[in-house]
Formats: C-alpha cells, structure tokens, sequence
C-alpha cells in the first residue's frame, strides 16, 4: 500500500509534542515522531496480507477482570454511526525503541512461534536461516489511532497513544504513560531524523549511543 491511500494525520502545531514522549517498558518513543512512524502506512478499514491495521479493542486482562488503556473512543467528534469505522481504536505497528523496524503491510506477519524460534537458533541452523527472507515483525509497540472528522469537515488518523507488549506476555499490552522528554528519548529523535534523511547512511558515532561507550569499544579493539 502507497502513501497516496494513506489518510492524512494530525498535527502538533504549538510544537508541544516535541517535548514530551511515551515510556514504554522498553525505552521512550518521542512523540513527534509517532505519527510520521506511521506515515504511508494503509488507512484504516484497507484489507492487507498483514492483518494491519488491526482493530484495537481496549480489553486487558482476564476475562474476570477486564481493564481500558484508553477512555471509550468508539465515538468520536462527529460521532459514527453504529459498524462505522470513525472513532474507532486501531492499531498500527511502529518501531520499539532502539531498533529499526521496516514492517511490510503487503506481507504476512510472522508469527509468534515464528519470531521465538529465530530468536533461540542453535548455531547449526543459523546459516540456514540467515539465508531465507527476514521475518515480518510487527514488534512489541503499536501506535493506537482512530478516525476524526474535524469542524473544517475534514476526515484524518489522530494518534492517541502507545501501546506496549508487557515482557513475558505478548498477548497483552500496557498503555505507555507520557512523559517529558529526557535525554535517551531527544536521541531517540535524533536517531529517527537521521534514518528519515537516509536508509543507508548513519552518523557515528550513532546518536543513541554515548561517546564515551565508543570510545570503550574502539579502545577494546585497539588493544586486540
């Protein structure tokens, strides 16, 4: 799916966003960057081999015990119609933090079995392996988005949260709080600017990374 079916996102125009950020349990996501993470994706309601877009249903928990990340959204300004998409969550993968995540919504995701077994290769299988098509991986994280329809009676996404899996239970997720943006997460940002400007050129030292940790590294091998 091409950007130009993509429905159009909203935007931060105080600057806001660029200060604060998600924590999720796996690092901090900026929050400009969701939703150009997210950009070109398929809108919602498109039918892909990937099964994403997905509806996000805001039920956690056992069944006994039911629990919202987010407050009811099922209809929003405008409100829907009863079986409309409008207001409804959905859920988009995006990259956990410190990683680069290229998801193809025109492939199947891998399953979990699938993702588990790569991660836990005995060394004989590694070269067969590393020789097949890399998996799918929608990841842990997710952007949670539904569909508004504006007082200018324009329709877009609106990013309105984070979603994580917990460790140990990839069935689930927890809502990621927002926070301030601290300094991991300003090179988070600056990680994601410099992917955006181009997919095979990266800074070094990586801006993620202190350079105080390279400097290590670098020492390590000079030493042999």
């Amino acid at each position: 799916m091409g950007s130009g079916n993509s429905t159009p996102q909203r935007r931060n125009t105080d600057g806001e966003e660029s200060q604060l950020q998600y924590r999720t349990n796996r690092g901090p996501i900026p929050a400009h960057i969701v939703p150009q993470q997210i950009d070109g994706a398929p809108p919602i309601g498109a039918e892909t081999d990937s099964g994403y877009p997905d509806r996000y249903h805001n039920r956690e928990g056992p069944r006994n015990n039911r629990q919202q990340n987010f407050e009811t959204y099922t209809t929003g300004p405008g409100r829907a119609a009863p079986g409309a998409l409008q207001g409804r969550l959905h859920e988009y993968p995006i990259p956990t933090s410190g990683t680069v995540q290229r998801f193809d919504y025109d492939r199947p995701s891998a399953r979990l079995r699938q993702v588990v077994y790569r991660a836990n290769l005995h060394p004989n299988e590694r070269a067969f392996v590393a020789r097949q098509d890399p998996l799918n991986d929608p990841g842990a994280t997710r952007a949670v988005v539904r569909i508004v329809a504006g007082n200018d009676g324009l329709v877009r996404n609106e990013v309105v949260g984070v979603i994580a899996h917990p460790h140990g239970n990839p069935q689930g997720f927890d809502r990621a709080p927002v926070e301030p943006i601290n300094r991991q997460g300003r090179q988070e940002a600056a990680r994601h600017q410099d992917m955006q400007q181009s997919a095979r050129q990266l800074t070094y030292p990586p801006r993620r990374v202190d350079a105080e940790w390279v400097a290590g590294v670098e020492g390590r091998k000079a030493r042999g």
